[in-house]
């Protein structure tokens, strides 16, 4: 499975995050087409059209409230096409933890079936990006995502919950653990 990309200049890289974490996430229960994969990102772009906020994502990017929002649509959409339950929630916006710390309890939620973490990060090569964690090996020294602009990895040892100079600031609420379940 290879993630969706998104395209070279839009900011879209949130609707992204979302879908290829339901897309990993759910693997075990659906494997989207690429049609499929097609009509929930059109769902969602819809979604920001009817909110209104589609300039200010295409310009700005996707804020948390709007991840938010992307969260809550999608669990919608995972259920009444696929009668899957999107789960998720924010661990460590509460949580005063170094990021290795942080790292270990990222690696075991991601070693659980039907799993995905969505990360936020800032740094000189990207930007502000949001994406995909679908696994962090056993020497915990790399976040290996699943990246709609095909990043294949983020270093762990770079990653910083403050903005500082030759650093990936990673916000403690840009870290979402997702989880995909049949419907009850």
């Amino acid at each position: 499975m290879r993630p969706y990309n998104q395209g070279n200049i839009d900011f879209f890289c949130g609707i992204y995050a979302v879908i290829n974490a339901c897309r990993y996430a759910g693997r075990k229960y659906h494997i989207f087409s690429f049609k499929e994969g097609c009509e929930f990102y059109q769902y969602m772009m819809q979604f920001l059209i009817d909110k209104g906020l589609i300039e200010e994502v295409l310009h700005h990017g996707s804020s948390f409230e709007i991840m938010q929002m992307y969260l809550e649509e999608a669990r919608k959409y995972m259920l009444e096409h696929y009668g899957l339950r999107l789960l998720f929630k924010r661990p460590f916006t509460w949580l005063d933890m170094p990021v290795k710390s942080a790292t270990k309890v990222i690696a075991k939620y991601l070693r659980q079936t039907n799993t995905a973490s969505i990360i936020r990060f800032e740094n000189k090569d990207c930007g502000d990006h949001w994406s995909m964690i679908k696994s962090v090996p056993s020497h915990l020294k790399k976040f290996m995502l699943f990246d709609s602009y095909l990043y294949s990895h983020l270093e762990v040892e770079t990653c910083q919950w403050e903005k500082a100079k030759k650093c990936s600031y990673v916000p403690r609420e840009g870290i979402i653990f997702i989880k995909i379940l049949p419907k009850k």
